[in-house]
């Protein structure tokens, strides 16, 4: 009775131990980087509105020139989040609201 028993036991740990030794598959592109994605959002256009008043007009032209799909309006002092949008046009104001630089993110 106690070789059955036995014989069970250690296969069971015979087999339990051969799966602990099987190497694990490499994790697929773990470390390989997304490749570079190509700006939504075109600062070059929006220069021409450099010194023009921020009004509506102007922001949706602004917006449409350089492809963005959003427009953040930083006014002097204003808290903005340092996150990162390719698709979002950054329109700097003074304190006359005159756009006085233009770029994405």
């Amino acid at each position: 009775m106690k070789r059955p028993f036995l014989f069970t036991i250690a296969t069971t740990a015979l087999l339990a131990t051969s799966t602990a030794c099987t190497p694990m598959p490499p994790k697929a592109n773990a470390t390989t980087p997304f490749p570079p994605r190509a700006m939504r959002c075109q600062a070059d256009p929006g220069q021409q509105y450099i010194g023009q008043v921020a009004g509506e007009e102007v922001v949706a032209q602004a917006k449409a020139a350089t492809g963005a799909d959003s427009v953040r309006v930083l006014k002097p002092g204003m808290a903005a989040t340092m996150d990162f949008r390719d698709d979002r046009l950054n329109l700097h104001l003074d304190e006359h609201d005159v756009i006085v630089s233009v770029n994405c993110g």
